[in-house]
């Protein structure tokens, strides 16, 4: 026979199952439930006493949603290398400073030189799946021998975009996510940007951990919306950090672009890498590889500063990188 304690129980336990959305398991809620011990013949209660019930719900704890973004990848920290191209899977909300010095070898095809960008990234969750993404804007200014005066510096071209996560596994910590980023030739010539053609760039993107050991991923196409002003390439990025402490991170991320068409701008065998494109005559089938070294640092709950020191995996005057310094801040919200 069901007694008054077995029915409130019961319902309690309804009652919060049905306030939680069923979309992925998480830990257990404990609460406490004053339950009836006992009554008297007329249904008078003698006594009450405490009983602990605990309930899982199929929601991760916290919120989620617009603004807030997809919870329980919290012990993720974000890339830092090839900040461009590099999309992290996550859905979050989040304000991004980009810092890069670029060193240029004085026996590349383009001659020596250094470019040093300044951007500020703005990434907003939609929901708990879908975020808006602004990812390429700032200033550059550059010291090459491609100017007559050597030194010329102006406006960055500019990138949006849209993510959205395919598949969440906060239990086994993994996350697939795709998007579509579109990027608009308005930049300044005089800082080798607004080459005459914008650019479409799909991505997809994931992340798996193990404990403290995390791995990020990404792939993405670059598409000039007109081909013989830029180059088609493809572009991949991958990234290794373990959790030494509970704020700092030691990492290593790997690049690599692959080029796959030319253009008929510029007569060089290589193109401006992550940064722009040149429309490069003979550049289709070559390759770019490089490794940077570093470490993100979580300065606050909401603050962190990412840096890496990043070389070429070939000969340095194959292409236009010697050696890179990027600095990389998130302020999340």
């Amino acid at each position: 026979m069901l007694s008054v304690r077995h029915v409130v129980t019961f319902a309690a336990v309804l009652a919060v199952a049905a306030l939680a959305p069923a979309t992925q398991a998480s830990e257990g809620v404990s609460f406490k439930l004053g339950t009836l011990d006992s009554q008297t013949d007329y249904g008078i209660l003698d006594q009450v006493e405490e009983e602990t019930v605990t309930v899982t719900t199929s929601e991760p704890m916290g919120e989620s949603g617009f603004w807030y973004g997809l919870p329980g990848y919290e012990d993720f920290v974000m890339p830092v290398g090839m900040p461009f191209y590099f999309e992290d899977p996550f859905i979050t909300s989040d304000l991004r400073l980009i810092y890069l010095c670029h060193s240029i070898s004085n026996n590349s095809p383009v001659g020596g030189g250094e470019v040093m960008v300044a951007a500020v990234q703005f990434r907003m969750a939609l929901t708990d799946r879908l975020a808006v993404l602004i990812t390429k804007d700032g200033y550059s200014w550059l010291n090459s021998d491609v100017f007559e005066d050597g030194d010329s510096d102006g406006w960055n071209d500019s990138a949006v975009g849209l993510k959205y996560a395919i598949y969440s596994d906060p239990d086994e910590q993994f996350l697939f996510t795709g998007g579509m980023r579109a990027e608009f030739q308005h930049g300044s010539r005089d800082a080798l940007q607004g080459g005459g053609s914008s650019e479409i760039s799909p991505f997809l993107s994931f992340a798996k951990g193990w404990d403290k050991l995390h791995f990020l991923g990404t792939l993405s196409g670059r598409f000039p919306t007109n081909r013989n002003k830029g180059n088609q390439s493809i572009v991949w990025n991958m990234h290794l950090d373990y959790a030494l402490t509970e704020t700092f991170y030691p990492l290593v991320e790997v690049h690599g672009i692959h080029w796959i068409s030319n253009g008929d701008r510029v007569p060089v065998d290589t193109d401006y890498l992550d940064i722009g494109s040149f429309g490069s005559t003979d550049v289709s089938g070559r390759d770019a590889f490089s490794a940077g070294l570093g470490f993100r640092w979580e300065i606050t709950e909401n603050i962190s500063l990412g840096t890496t020191f990043e070389i070429p995996l070939e000969s340095k005057d194959q292409h236009m990188l010697k050696h890179r310094l990027t600095i990389n801040t998130v302020i999340s919200f």
